[in-house]
């Protein structure tokens, strides 16, 4: 069965790329690795997609976004409204990063943790994820959808 959870991400600095899978061992939970208050503390999240036009940066609400594990995957489902370009942009390259964090938690070397999410995007217009999205968001013309990879801490 699918565990769903609504979350909160907050917008900090920037640094989109290049892309940097680690090469460490992660947990089967990648989101595990987050400090477990982290997405009550944080309000917008940084989407990060590279065209031909070069590097493309979108956003959205951090109510918006629902945190899921299906098939073993660890994935971030975000309701399209737009989100043409980043649609384009995953077409020919589905590599996709966000950006998080909060000032109002510790960090690596003071107030303020944040991390960089790494992973593969697509939209989807049908199945199990857009519905999920639609559910909640009407309004929603498709859902963003990203497979977690990596995390990294950055604050």
């Amino acid at each position: 069965m699918d565990n769903l959870a609504i979350v909160h991400f907050s917008l900090i600095g920037s640094s989109i790329f290049p892309f940097r899978f680690s090469g460490k061992i992660l947990p089967m939970n990648k989101l595990e690795q987050l400090p477990e208050n982290v997405f009550n503390k944080v309000e917008v999240v940084a989407i990060a997609t590279a065209g031909a036009e070069g590097p493309h940066v979108a956003a959205t609400w951090a109510d918006f976004v629902i945190v899921k594990q299906a098939d073993g995957k660890d994935l971030i489902l975000i309701p399209a409204g737009g989100y043409r370009v980043t649609e384009e942009n995953l077409m020919n390259d589905p590599r996709i990063q966000l950006l998080i964090g909060s000032k109002q938690l510790p960090g690596k070397s003071g107030s303020g943790s944040g991390y960089r999410l790494s992973g593969l995007g697509a939209i989807e217009t049908t199945g199990a994820n857009f519905e999920a999205v639609h559910t909640r968001f009407s309004w929603a013309r498709a859902a963003l959808v990203i497979e977690v990879q990596s995390i990294d801490q950055l604050l």
